[in-house]
């Protein structure tokens, strides 16, 4: 995924859907949410993460995210913001702590680029997967093979 990388800009939103078709049929995240999901077994015993890494000069800044607690974490590069698409009605903003429910799923992400955006220097990789519980990590990293990543260049 190609972007320029600037101060204070949405740099990309991530729809995820239970699927590698790249063509999925539909525009409708909750159409193409339901109809992938419901292809699975047991798919309510997973939940979605996501990891974060990027490079700046002096450091690398990585984060894992299993909830929305941490979207200031790699202040003050970037922020990540997560959405629940699909229970949402209208226009919906992204999710708090406050605004989890057992029912929450977390549809789509958005990466917001803050400042010092020009400090970064290599791209920006967004990894998605599904995670059962603890068992699924080894040393605070996602060891499963459910996963999705897509880097994001600064063009």
């Amino acid at each position: 995924y190609k972007n320029k990388f600037s101060n204070k800009k949405d740099i990309a939103v991530f729809d995820i859907v239970y699927t590698n078709k790249e063509n999925l049929g539909s525009t409708n995240l909750k159409n193409n949410w339901y109809k992938y999901y419901n292809e699975y077994t047991h798919i309510e015993d997973y939940k979605t993460g996501f990891y974060i890494s990027f490079e700046t000069k002096d450091k690398k800044y990585e984060s894992l995210i299993k909830d929305p607690s941490k979207q200031h974490a790699l202040h003050p590069y970037l922020y990540y913001y997560i959405y629940d698409g699909v229970h949402a009605t209208g226009r919906y903003t992204h999710l708090s702590m406050s605004d989890l429910k057992d029912n929450t799923i977390y549809s789509t992400i958005k990466v917001y680029l803050h400042l010092n955006t020009n400090e970064i220097i290599s791209p920006i990789t967004l990894t998605v997967f599904t995670y059962k519980d603890d068992n699924d990590f080894k040393d605070g990293y996602y060891r499963g093979n459910s996963s999705y990543t897509v880097e994001i260049v600064n063009k």
